[in-house]
């Protein structure tokens, strides 16, 4: 076994998801589940998602493959998605003559990056959940969408959207084993003073 973790890239790979993990739960993970759990109390209209699908513009590092292997991207990667980038390279643009409101640059400006059309269509399905959301309180179309997106009214059997590339589910909502520790471990921290 080498001494030095960076002589291994599954040992530097680990590390560097166990930090990710660790800073992911602090900064976001625990202030998202305590506020999920304490808004489904007082609301019936909780609609929460998982997403676990690379951007296409992942940079080519030596860990990205081991956490997405462990099923960790980062909480932006969806955003590509919910913009609509996808349709901004669809072949059918030159007709629809979409604009983007910001100079979109690709990671690798030398490749030539073309959106597969399950790309394409997942995301016009992202878009219309999220515009139908933003429009109604309701994710669903009346007369689209396979898995409809049902909103969590209990905690304990509760279930979310999850969202990949080929194939949306609803999923039973767990609350992380790391996120309970830091949860029971601050909840106590604070009774005890």
């Amino acid at each position: 076994a080498p001494d030095d973790c960076s002589e291994s890239p599954d040992c530097y790979c680990s590390l560097f998801y166990n930090y990710s993990r660790l800073i992911s739960d602090v900064l976001f993970f625990n202030d998202y589940y305590r506020f999920l759990t304490q808004r489904v109390q007082y609301s019936k209209k909780t609609f929460a998602y998982e997403y676990s699908y690379r951007t296409s513009q992942d940079h080519q590092t030596l860990c990205n493959d081991y956490l997405y292997k462990h099923k960790l991207v980062g909480h932006f990667a969806e955003l590509e998605y919910t913009w609509g980038t996808p349709l901004l390279f669809e072949k059918t643009n030159s007709t629809n003559k979409l604009i983007p409101l910001i100079n979109y640059i690709l990671y690798d400006q030398n490749a030539t990056h073309s959106y597969t059309d399950e790309q394409i269509a997942f995301s016009e399905l992202m878009i219309e959940q999220w515009s139908n959301f933003i429009k109604t309180g309701q994710p669903n179309s009346k007369t689209k969408f396979e898995n409809p997106w049902i909103p969590i009214v209990n905690i304990s059997d509760g279930l979310v959207m999850h969202f990949t590339m080929h194939q949306n589910e609803m999923k039973k909502f767990e609350i992380p084993l790391s996120v309970q520790f830091w949860m029971n471990t601050c909840s106590t921290i604070e009774t005890s003073k």
